[in-house]
């Protein structure tokens, strides 16, 4: 399992934040979410959500990714589509239900 964690936070080459490291060791992070997105999603995504140099969907400036409706952004990540791997038996559909609930509490508009 830490290989996984490893690989995940550094597959995408974005450089991890120092503080990410405490949330990812720190059993109740501030978000149910923003644990696994840490972990799992971030690498491609970008702990800011912007997307990491375009390896991974852009959920701050690409409004159209958060309109999706929940079940259709829950088969991407559980399924996979295009480069987005499938997260099924890596994340449990509790994690992903609530990292869509994280990305969309967090890179919504304000």
């Amino acid at each position: 399992m830490k290989k996984l964690i490893l690989l995940t936070l550094i597959g995408c080459s974005q450089p991890t934040p120092p503080d990410a490291l405490k949330v990812v060791h720190h059993d109740a992070a501030r978000h149910p979410g923003e644990r696994t997105y840490i972990m799992y999603c971030a690498g491609c995504h970008g702990y800011d959500g912007k997307g990491n140099n375009g390896s991974g969907a852009d959920f701050v400036n690409d409004k159209s990714r958060l309109a999706k409706a929940d079940g259709e952004l829950f088969k991407s990540i559980w399924f996979g589509k295009g480069r987005m791997p499938a997260w099924r038996g890596v994340i449990t559909k509790e994690q992903v239900q609530q990292v869509i609930l994280y990305i969309r509490e967090t890179f919504r508009e304000k």
